[in-house]
């Protein structure tokens, strides 16, 4: 087989890698079905610019090139804001995607989802393409909950006297 291309098994970083990819592409998918849909976005929360909350999450995990990662463990945290991004974005979050924003191991994360999901928090949305995978989304309350946060952070700085 002259010229064939070989198959070798894909890195960690590779899977990363096209797992980001992946997100990014049906995210811009899900913006461009806002942008001609303007009709569907009149009851959401006013959740910030999704840049913004990648940013956040960008700077959170700059930190472990200072300091020990595990000083910092919030996977909850980490997860909710994840599930934010995507939610501004109009994307979808696996189950699996959930765990890697966690992180943390992967028990820790499936451990932590599931008190997210137990404590309605979290919620689990079925995929209609496959009976076994489920996306994670956050629920009302909690993207109240989220936009309340991030309207504070806009809100001007009060110092007690």
């Amino acid at each position: 087989m002259c010229g064939a291309a070989r198959v070798r098994e894909m890195s960690e970083d590779d899977r990363l890698a096209l797992l980001r990819l992946s997100q990014q592409v049906e995210a811009i998918a899900h913006s461009i079905d806002r942008l001609t849909q303007p009709e569907a976005q009149a009851g959401q929360s006013q959740l910030p610019d999704p840049r913004m909350v990648r940013q956040l999450v960008a700077n959170r995990q700059a930190r472990v090139r200072f300091f020990d990662a595990e000083l910092f463990g919030d996977p909850a945290w980490d997860m909710l804001l994840d599930l934010t991004a995507a939610d501004c974005e109009g994307g979808q979050v696996s189950v699996t995607s959930l765990c890697i924003a966690a992180n943390v191991p992967a028990t820790t994360a499936l451990r932590w989802l599931t008190q997210m999901v137990e404590s309605g928090i979290f919620i689990r949305v079925p995929d209609p393409a496959g009976k076994r995978r489920a996306f994670i989304a956050l629920s009302d309350r909690s993207l109240t909950a989220m936009a309340g946060y991030f309207a504070s952070l806009r809100a001007p700085l009060t110092l007690a006297a």
